[in-house]
Formats: structure tokens, sequence, C-alpha cells
């Protein structure tokens, strides 16, 4: 009996230590974002607008992603992407076509195929959310404070997966 209890106390104080080690204190992983891999569009016909937005599967401590917008047939703007690994977060960093600068979005949650990444310092948006909707959609959320519009602004951006060209 008394090896049993050893046993028992052994088994529990050595699952406290794991959860401990690995629970909150864990740094978030790329696999968070992984279910964004691949590639996305979005269409608009009575504007004869196209987005389209192509991730990269993570490797070496980062995930690359682009993104096009066409109206009309014809490119309108860009953004190169990446999500990295920056101390003990992930942070999502955006380059639209129309800043020569990078703007950082630190990770603030995570669930199952679902992410948030926030930078209230920035303009617009301050937030970007990523969400998993079965195998097939994900959407794309902006949001946050204009500095020309006082009231929240959100923009979403329902995407199908499509065959990568």
């Amino acid at each position: 009996m008394k090896k049993l209890v050893n046993l028992l106390v052994f088994c529990i104080v050595s699952l406290v230590v794991a959860t401990g080690a690995s629970g909150q204190d864990a740094k978030p992983s790329l696999n968070l974002v992984a279910f964004m891999a691949g590639c996305w569009e979005m269409k608009i016909p009575g504007r004869k607008v196209v987005i389209s937005e192509q991730w990269m599967f993570p490797l070496g401590d980062a995930m690359l992603g682009m993104n096009r917008t066409l109206t009309d047939g014809k490119m309108s703007g860009f953004e190169f992407l990446r999500i990295i690994i920056k101390g003990d977060n992930l942070y999502y960093v955006a380059m639209p076509s129309e800043n020569d600068t990078p703007t950082s979005f630190e990770l603030k949650f995570a669930a199952k195929n679902n992410v948030v990444f926030e930078n209230l310092g920035h303009d617009f948006p301050q937030t970007i959310t990523y969400t998993l909707k079965g195998s097939k959609a994900m959407t794309a959320v902006v949001e946050g404070l204009g500095s020309e519009r006082p009231k929240r602004r959100r923009i979403e951006f329902p995407m199908v997966r499509v065959k990568c060209a």
C-alpha cells in the first residue's frame, strides 16, 4: 500500500510540474497560425474586385504571406506579410504597398483556428483577426479607430480556399 501511495504522489507531482512547465508560461508557436497556410480568395463581383492572399507553411521561425488586390483586372494594391517569433510572442508584420516601413501587431489571443493580433498605437487597423471556418473558408477581419473617424470600423474579408497557381 505504501508503494502505491508513493507512486500516486510521484505521478501527481510529475503532472503538476509538467503542466506548469508547458502551460500558460509556454511560448506561442507558429503552429497556432499554421491553419492559415494556403491560397485564399475573395471576390466582389459588383465592383470587379478580387483579393488574393497566400500564406506559406511556417518554417524556420517564420510564416510568409502576401496579398494582392485586383480592381477591374489591374493591380490596385499589394501587401507583404510575415508572422515571426520575437522574444516570447508571435508578431504579424505587415508592409502594404503604400508604406515604406513594416508595422507589427502582437499576438493577443489564440484558440484553435483563430488568432488575434493587436497594435493599439497604429492608426488603422489596431486589430487583425484570422478565423478558419471549416476547411475551405477563412475570414480576416481588420478593425479599430481611424484618426479621421471617431467610430470603430470593422472590415471583414471572407475568403475561400483556392488552388495555388
